[in-house]
């Protein structure tokens, strides 16, 4: 909503509201809801940065990248090894400092940094790595059918979304 030109009030608001409203819904709040409200402000600052080349953005981006990681790490980790490789290749073609990246990847550790020390990484290994290892596969059977459809499903919307907007000219997002 910012980068589109709307207003900061609207695009706080509206993040509110979601959030609030997937509290409401005891059931479904989980780490998963937290992580992915988490990880919308880390994209939204890293956009912020790549387009402003601020310290404080690429920082706040790296922070918010580190809480992420502390939620739910699969999806924290991916999206700091995205957003490095993203950032790298912008540094290397000179559009942001070199910097910046240091300064996202500080940004990134502080709060897994804290983690680590409050609970002990053999601690942090056990449940994190471990016990899922040994208990989820158990619990979590989802047959390939349902992969594969849901696969296709993503496909073919992609393919009739462009089919509709018509060839994309990369000239228009230079």
């Amino acid at each position: 909503v910012i980068l589109a030109g709307g207003s900061r009030f609207s695009a706080l608001a509206g993040s509110l509201v979601w959030y609030f409203a997937n509290i409401l819904n005891v059931i479904i709040i989980n780490h998963n809801n937290h992580s992915s409200y988490l990880a919308s402000f880390a994209v939204l600052f890293m956009a912020l940065a790549l387009r402003n080349r601020r310290g404080f953005y690429f920082f706040a981006a790296g922070v918010f990248t580190g809480i992420t990681i502390v939620f739910l790490q699969t999806k924290g980790l991916a999206l700091a090894f995205g957003f490095g490789l993203l950032m790298l290749f912008y540094a290397l073609r000179a559009k942001i400092p070199k910097k910046a990246v240091l300064i996202f990847c500080g940004g990134c550790l502080i709060f897994p940094a804290i983690v680590i020390y409050i609970w002990g990484p053999f601690f942090l290994y056990d449940t994190l790595m471990r016990w899922p290892a040994e208990h989820y596969p158990a619990v979590n059977k989802i047959a390939n059918s349902i992969w594969f459809g849901a696969l296709a499903a993503f496909l073919t919307v992609s393919f009739a979304i462009f089919k509709i907007r018509g060839s994309v000219d990369p000239r228009r997002y230079r």
